[in-house]
């Protein structure tokens, strides 16, 4: 997918750090700020008994028995998270889906986010209608908007 495609869903429009010594240009991070505009949409996480992996899965909201994608928490305290944002980032080889799992930094607030895992596209047979469906999951519902991700 060339830049102009990939630029109709998903673009970095800023990015800030602070570093705890200007003397270390490569050294410790102490804060950061990534400005993105994509497509987002509110989903459920839960959590599937059957599966051998990947227990982890994104559901619609509306529609629980909608299993979009398979989810990847990056603390194991963010399973009691029920309602993510989810930020449509890549799309592998024309067909996977790939993103951010996003939490509102604030009750309420829907521009500053925190993340707090990552989604990416159910493995088997029927993987490539999931991820079109995904795709159109995204386009139709979804709202593609200006957010910050601290």
């Amino acid at each position: 997918m060339g830049k102009e495609k990939a630029a109709e869903f998903f673009e970095v429009l800023d990015c800030v750090t602070t570093l705890r010594s200007a003397n270390a240009p490569f050294g410790e991070v102490t804060a950061a700020r990534i400005t993105v505009r994509g497509y987002v949409r509110r989903a459920k996480l839960a959590y599937d008994k059957w599966a051998k992996y990947d227990k982890d899965i994104l559901c619609d909201e509306k529609n629980e028995s909608k299993v979009l994608w398979n989810a990847s928490l990056d603390a194991l305290g963010d399973n009691k998270v029920q309602t993510v944002w989810c930020l449509w980032v890549t799309v592998e080889l024309g067909k996977h889906v790939n993103g951010l799992l996003l939490v509102p930094v604030e009750e309420g607030e829907e521009r500053s986010f925190r993340r707090i895992g990552i989604f990416r596209s159910r493995e088997g047979n029927r993987g490539r209608q999931m991820d079109d469906d995904g795709r159109n999951w995204f386009l139709q519902s979804g709202e593609r908007r200006v957010i910050v991700i601290v």
